[in-house]
């Protein structure tokens, strides 16, 4: 005789249960809120209404204009909603790396010593950066320049498919060369190409090359 196995599944009085608490958990505030707002028009009334009845009239007025336009403001702040939410998505997925020219650049700004940009010159060392919670750091070390661009194209290509796809040159010779190498990446949206801003072009020097892309959130095939 076979035994019956417990059930894996929810049976739907516990979905209907977790629905019910995600949903109050959510209707909750936005109760108190609309509470609250009623609770200052009862307000204005309890501190006017000892005045006279012109008084209380004055408020009523007072508060239609002043809603008619703040309207028009929280219905800019709804908007916000979806905008907050689609960023702090993909947050997560956004990534930063970048190819230097050189050492010189940074040894000037003082990020890094006389005797490390001697001998990263002497070694033709091009360092691959990585901007990741808003702090530059280096994430890895290649001999030759194509090396390392080729290094910084399979990093792109290993993430992919990806959103979006944005490439910053500053002053360089092979940009195109680049742009070959992650010509063929599955992108969502067209390729962009920029040139880097004096800010950061005067931090990094010429032939520094940049790459930012967001990774789609959709896996690797779900689009054929």
């Amino acid at each position: 005789m076979l035994s019956r196995s417990p059930a894996t599944q929810s049976t739907p009085n516990t979905r209907f249960r977790g629905e019910l608490a995600a949903l109050l958990l959510l209707a909750i505030p936005v109760v108190l809120s609309e509470l609250g707002w009623m609770a200052m028009s009862i307000v204005d009334t309890i501190m006017v209404g000892r005045l006279s009845p012109a008084a209380i009239g004055a408020v009523g007025i007072s508060s239609a204009i002043f809603y008619t336009p703040a309207l028009f403001g929280i219905g800019l702040l709804l908007g916000l909603d979806t905008l907050v939410a689609s960023t702090l998505d993909r947050i997560g997925r956004v990534h930063v790396y970048g190819v230097l020219g050189g050492l010189d650049f940074l040894q000037r700004g003082g990020r890094i010593g006389g005797a490390q940009a001697l001998l990263g010159s002497l070694l033709s060392i091009k360092p691959v950066i990585q901007v990741k919670d808003g702090v530059v750091a280096e994430e890895s070390k290649q001999r030759t320049r194509s090396r390392a661009l080729a290094y910084l194209a399979a990093k792109v290509a290993g993430d992919a498919p990806l959103e979006r796809l944005g490439v910053a040159d500053g002053a360089c010779d092979d940009i195109t060369d680049v742009l070959k190498q992650i010509s063929a990446i599955d992108v969502e949206h067209p390729l962009v190409s920029v040139q880097l801003g004096p800010v950061v072009g005067s931090h990094t020097g010429p032939n520094t090359v940049g790459v930012c892309y967001i990774v789609s959130a959709r896996p690797a095939g779900a689009g054929e």
